[in-house]
């Protein structure tokens, strides 16, 4: 199946408020495709 996807360093559910800002993206998938992986060089498309 596809799936659109943001995975982040923390749950930011669980921190507080505060926090929030501070959570960041390690990877975005959309449509089932790697769009976007914290330190990697930009995907061709």
């Amino acid at each position: 199946m596809l799936a659109d996807l943001v995975v982040v360093d923390r749950n930011p559910f669980t921190i507080p408020i505060t926090e929030v800002h501070g959570v960041q993206v390690r990877m975005t998938l959309i449509e089932g495709e790697i769009v976007y992986r914290q330190g990697a060089a930009a995907p061709a498309r």
